[in-house]
C-alpha cells in the first residue's frame, strides 16, 4: 500500500494520478461509493471516510488496501474542534491514518500539490 496526506484541497489526487503516471478512471471516490463496491480501481480517495469503523476494521482494510493508493485528509495539523463529535472524527481520522501508515510501504505527504516523501 502507498498511503498519501494531506491537508483539504492540498491537491492530493491531482499529485497523485501525476506522480504515478494514473487517470481518473482508476480512482475509487468514497465521497460517493461504499467500499464494499471496490473492484480493480487502483486509487482510494477519501479514505478518512472510513475512520468511523476504525479500529475493529484496520486488518480487514489494510488487507484490502494492499496493492492500493490510497489518499486521506491530514486532521492533525489544525484547529481543535469545538463540538465533541467533530474531536472525535478527527480522533479517530489520526488514528486509522497512523494504522495506515504503519502498514503502508511508502507515506507521502502532499503540500501546496507537491508530494514528499516521508517513509519508504
Amino acid at each position: 500500500m502507498i498511503l498519501v496526506t494531506g491537508a483539504f484541497a492540498s491537491g492530493r489526487l491531482s499529485a497523485v494520478l501525476k506522480e504515478f503516471g494514473l487517470d481518473e478512471k482508476s480512482v475509487f471516490d468514497l465521497n460517493s461509493n461504499d467500499i464494499s463496491t471496490l473492484k480493480e480501481e487502483k486509487i482510494i480517495y477519501h479514505a478518512e471516510k472510513l475512520a468511523e469503523h476504525f479500529p475493529a476494521s484496520a486488518e480487514k482494510l489494510t488487507d484490502t488496501f494492499q496493492e492500493k493508493i490510497v489518499i486521506t485528509s491530514e486532521v492533525g495539523s489544525g484547529l481543535v474542534p469545538i463540538e465533541k463529535s467533530d474531536r472525535i472524527y478527527r480522533e479517530s481520522v489520526g488514528r486509522m491514518n497512523v494504522i495506515l501508515a504503519e502498514n503502508a510501504e511508502e507515506v507521502y505527504r502532499v503540500c501546496c500539490g507537491i508530494m514528499v516523501k516521508i517513509k519508504g
